[in-house]
């Protein structure tokens, strides 16, 4: 690292000359230079575009988790994580004792099932939600959900429904409006409120647009034997969140045996989300890497090859008085140069690509916004040049190695 710095060093310390001489030869040697950037273009590219999606989703999942609030807790049968259904059946004996905890405040059950829709003639299928209508107002609060006209029922009907907006105004050639009747499974339900439109983020396997959600009351005609998904509960302080969550996890263990039920806090579940997200960015930044890797080689080769072309310049430069140093320095700038040149052409390309793939995110209701952060515009910009002078160091270092009459030589 010594001997790194000390080459950065002498690259700052030479005349502006070396520099212009450094650029030109670049130019001179043209297609080679071009297709040397390809590979530090390519792995930059890729990098920044991935930084920049990955970062702005982790911010908007953040967002989301703080608009809930760090006060929840989230009981669910099986793994969150895994598309596979758990055996386990949460009950209402459950939900009860739940409430009857100390520190935790308000309580409710979530139902979910699949069902067919049928509205003007047209079927489509359709995921049903369901919870108890007297606690409507807990769904509000947390912001799980949000009214764009109408309002959730109070009381459980056994017809009312709320419908998400991709249900009232894509699901079907006519748009479903307040009061309309469309059924689920032949049972007749009326539309008494139409919920504000939802962003969906990558990798939801449904999207908060497409629902329908009923009273208790009405989702049991559906389904009189249903049991609830999930349980989420909400606690008086935040301070004793950990410990309420602890005794929930100890309650269920002892019911159906360990790891059966999972058990977490708003904060906890964000957590293990950020893992996620983060794990998938590191596996695909490592991947992206491998053209940066590529590029250097190709860094080396064009070093090498500009070595042997010009080794009587070499000589003739050190015939004159030219020290090894500025030998050196001088192929550690072309280098540099070729590194830095393709970092800045890849940062742009990356996050033209961030910004493209965010807008058709956004257009089909993503939640997939590109960051645009200085430190990775920096980590990318020195991490190219960095690659572009470890590439080049060996070659250079041979050239500057060269003996003078030697080299004047060399045919």
């Amino acid at each position: 690292m010594k001997k790194l710095w000390k080459m950065i060093v002498i690259f700052m310390s030479y005349d502006f000359e070396l520099i212009t001489n450094a650029l030109k030869n670049l130019k001179r040697q043209g297609i080679r230079t071009f297709l040397t950037l390809l590979g530090v273009v390519i792995g930059v590219g890729a990098i920044v575009a991935l930084l920049s999606i990955g970062t702005g989703l982790n911010i908007a999942i953040n967002e989301a988790f703080e608009s809930i609030g760090s006060n929840m807790i989230i009981i669910y049968a099986g793994n969150p994580m895994s598309m596979s259904a758990s055996d386990i059946k949460i009950n209402d004996n459950d939900i009860k004792h739940i409430e009857n905890i100390s520190g935790i405040d308000r309580v409710i059950g979530y139902y979910v099932t699949q069902g067919t829709i049928e509205y003007g003639g047209e079927k489509k299928p359709i995921m049903i939600m369901g919870s108890d209508a007297e606690q409507s107002d807990f769904l509000e609060d947390t912001g799980m959900l949000g009214m764009s006209e109408g309002s959730l029922p109070k009381n459980n009907s056994l017809t009312a429904a709320v419908i998400g907006d991709g249900v009232a105004n894509d699901l079907f050639s006519k748009k479903i409006t307040l009061r309309k009747e469309f059924k689920i499974n032949d049972e007749t339900f009326k539309v008494v409120g139409i919920m504000e439109k939802q962003q969906q983020y990558a990798g939801d396997p449904e999207s908060g647009n497409n629902i329908v959600w009923l009273t208790l009351t009405g989702f049991k005609r559906l389904d009189p034997n249903a049991t609830p998904l999930e349980i989420i509960a909400t606690v008086d302080t935040d301070e004793d969140i950990d410990e309420i969550v602890g005794e929930i996890e100890e309650y269920f263990e002892d019911k159906y045996g360990e790891r059966s039920i999972y058990v977490a806090s708003s904060e906890q579940m964000l957590d293990l989300v950020n893992q996620l997200y983060g794990l998938i960015t590191m596996v695909l930044i490592g991947i992206a890497s491998i053209s940066i890797i590529v590029g250097g080689i190709g860094i080396a080769n064009a070093m090498v090859a500009s070595v042997m072309e010009r080794t009587k310049e070499i000589g003739l430069l050190k015939a004159i008085g030219a020290s090894d140093n500025k030998i050196l320095t001088m192929f550690l700038l072309e280098a540099g140069f070729i590194g830095m040149i393709g970092g800045l052409v890849g940062i742009t390309i990356g996050y033209g690509i961030s910004f493209l793939v965010s807008y058709a995110a956004k257009i089909s209701g993503f939640v997939l916004q590109s960051n645009f952060s200085i430190e990775i515009i920096l980590g990318a910009l020195l991490f190219s040049m960095f690659v572009g002078m470890i590439s080049g160091y060996f070659p250079a270092k041979k050239a500057a190695k060269l003996d003078p009459v030697e080299a004047l030589r060399y045919e």
